[in-house]
């Protein structure tokens, strides 16, 4: 017998108790479910917008929201012309279909493994803010070093952790997938320099290689003459190498954009701490006299700070940056430094120079 879905009586089913006040909130929930497991594909997905997914589900004979699963909708995103909006639009389907929010979780959801151009780069460095400290620990406690490491396995395992959930996990897979080897817009089948090309259009293409420690054959041709032509028109340098340029260069955000994010990442009193010693030069000790507490506990405040800061330079390409955006691309001038990020950051520049961060000319940080 065909269960037809309609909301409307949907709805006034669930307000039923579906068995004795002693039974278990888990046994009711399992019942609705085994309920929605029964409706059918073509009854819920009947929107224009699904026709793809209901001719996908026909091919392979599932007929019931019961055959679906993970495997399942893994299977249609890999389908060609099936993007994340129409997976997304799936998973919001189910989400409004089951009232057990967690079953359609465990059940359907699923994130893609990306394929990772710098497989080897530590995690402690690629999710350097804190709030990222519990993946980090978690991280460390499995044996996972390298973001290459991390799976789907892993990231469900992550999700389960009580105080984790969906959210927190989907903002560590859009950090993985700046990583993607085809993140940037377009699939690099063009040399398409985008918002940054007032600043790269006079240099080489050895010179960005060489910034951004990418081989080439010391290729002299300048960016502006080879701004929109195919890949494979461009002779001495490896398709794969102007692909990983492309994607670190239109990756690339302003020093000041990328401070600006580091000091976000503090909360107040890491911020005010930081301020107090770089700027105003105080004194652990005095600093603990202020907020109440240890001079060990504002050194560690200030370790954890500074470890953040110079992991978020690896991470961000910060030294190319400073190079593209003052010009000086075989080194970093203080002055023009100090000119794009502004004295208003200046406690920030004192970290650089005196924690002995970055090299500037003539100074050294």
């Amino acid at each position: 017998m065909k269960t037809i879905y309609n909301k409307e009586s949907y709805n006034k089913a669930l307000e039923v108790p579906l068995s004795k006040k002693n039974n278990s909130e888990n046994k009711i929930n399992k019942e609705i479910n085994k309920k929605e497991d029964m409706f059918f594909i073509d009854d819920i997905f009947v929107d224009d917008k699904f026709y793809n997914f209901r001719r996908f589900c026909r091919i392979n004979k599932y007929k019931v929201l019961g055959d679906l699963n993970r495997d399942v909708i893994k299977q249609f995103e890999s389908t060609k012309g099936i993007g994340v909006g129409k997976i997304d639009a799936i998973l919001s389907k189910l989400k409004e279909i089951y009232s057990d929010r967690e079953y359609v979780l465990n059940k359907f959801y699923h994130f893609n493994h990306v394929n990772i151009s710098n497989a080897n780069q530590e995690i402690i460095y690629v999710f350097w803010q804190d709030k990222y400290n519990k993946f980090k620990e978690f991280c460390k406690e499995n044996s996972i070093k390298y973001i290459g490491q991390i799976d789907n396995n892993l990231l469900f395992k992550f999700k389960n952790i009580k105080g984790v959930g969906e959210g927190k996990v989907r903002d560590i897979v859009s950090i993985l997938e700046c990583y993607a080897m085809d993140n940037v817009n377009g699939n690099y089948e063009v040399f398409d320099v985008k918002d940054i090309y007032p600043f790269v259009k006079d240099l080489s293409l050895a010179n960005l290689c060489n910034i951004f420690e990418i081989e080439n054959n010391e290729n002299n041709v300048l960016i502006k003459d080879i701004q929109g032509k195919n890949l494979e028109d461009i002779k001495n340098i490896n398709k794969d190498n102007l692909k990983k340029l492309l994607k670190k260069i239109n990756l690339l955000k302003s020093p000041n954009t990328i401070i600006e994010n580091f000091q976000m990442s503090l909360d107040d009193r890491t911020k005010n701490i930081l301020f107090l010693r770089y700027h105003k030069y105080k004194t652990l000790q005095d600093i603990a006299n202020k907020y109440g507490i240890t001079r060990e506990r504002v050194r560690q405040i200030i370790f954890i700070a500074i470890n953040n800061l110079k992991s978020m330079i690896i991470i961000e390409n910060f030294v190319p940056s400073i190079k593209i955006y003052t010009g000086d691309i075989n080194h970093i001038n203080y002055d023009k430094f100090i000119k794009i990020v502004g004295k208003d950051k200046s406690y920030i520049i004192n970290i650089l120079i005196k924690e002995e961060i970055i090299k500037f000319n003539n100074i050294y940080c």
